[in-house]
């Protein structure tokens, strides 16, 4: 939800393209575009807009394993994102159904203000949503909670597609296991002068489906070999599962925060492990 303001401040410059109503499948998220709405997806998720009565629809993918982690997410401190703005929740966490939970909060961002409805809705094995409805005039109104509250009731999680033996050989396999990429340069100059750099990437798989990702990466230059900027990053938690394409495997990763990671996966005929053609050190975990 760390985002979940670029969404705010960036929404006036979103473009819908402009579809019918129909049934939306958006990354395994199912539901009927409201009417008199038009939708299309962007980096930033699935934008629903109804231009009569001037609100907006955010949906984006989450994972919550419980109601509690849903109540968890929405009194988050985190929702303004690094940023100098701020999010007010105004009204108490109600229930819209048995596994989803909303509010009303308020987006200060340069003395201005914006009013918006924030949802999560757990579905199973982990599979969620998060909802943010508001208005594009940045005024407060009932009309955008009702919108979320009604998409929500008829919302319904996709099961992924039936695993060919194959494809559950590969999860079985990489189930349990870390995947390390491990690079480094150095490069020497005149005199004292040099450019380096260290990366090495981790992504744990756990045999639940889950996945903890991992990308420190160093650089220096000058004279002195041990003058490294290091930059670490835990890009946090999210789902995995391998999925084919045509004659190719690939490992996905599914984040919390809406990010999506498809990497080419595969082995050669020692058994090594490549993904988009780099090479990663599998072990056991």
């Amino acid at each position: 939800m760390k985002t979940l303001l670029l969404l705010m401040l960036l929404f006036m410059g979103l473009q819908s393209n402009g579809q019918n109503t129909q049934r939306i499948n958006y990354r395994n998220i199912e539901f009927n575009l409201p009417p008199d709405c038009i939708g299309s997806e962007n980096v930033e998720g699935y934008l629903i807009e109804n231009k009569d009565a001037d609100y907006y629809i955010i949906v984006r993918p989450a994972s919550f394993a419980s109601q509690d982690a849903i109540i968890q997410e929405l009194n988050s401190n985190a929702l303004g994102g690094e940023s100098n703005a701020e999010f007010i929740r105004n009204s108490e966490i109600t229930s819209i159904t048995n596994n989803a939970f909303g509010a009303q909060y308020t987006l200060s961002s340069e003395n201005q203000y914006y009013y918006m409805y924030i949802a999560g809705v757990m579905g199973a094995n982990n599979r969620g949503a998060m909802l943010v409805g508001g208005k594009k005039s940045g005024t407060q109104s009932l009309v955008y909670e009702l919108a979320c509250k009604q998409l929500i009731s008829k919302l319904t999680f996709k099961n992924i597609e039936a695993r060919s033996g194959m494809l559950n050989q590969w999860e079985k396999n990489y189930a349990n296991t870390s995947l390390t990429y491990m690079d480094s340069y150095y490069s020497s100059g005149y005199g004292d002068s040099y450019g380096a750099y260290r990366q090495k990437i981790v992504i744990q798989l756990s045999g639940q489906g889950l996945f903890t990702y991992s990308d420190n990466f160093e650089m220096g230059g000058g004279g002195d070999a041990s003058a490294f900027i290091g930059k670490n990053g835990n890009a946090g938690e999210g789902n995995w599962y391998i999925k084919q394409n045509n004659n190719e495997v690939f490992l996905i990763l599914e984040f919390y925060n809406g990010k999506l990671y498809e990497y080419r996966l595969e082995t050669d005929a020692e058994g090594a492990t490549y993904l988009n053609g780099k090479r990663y050190y599998c072990t056991t975990n």
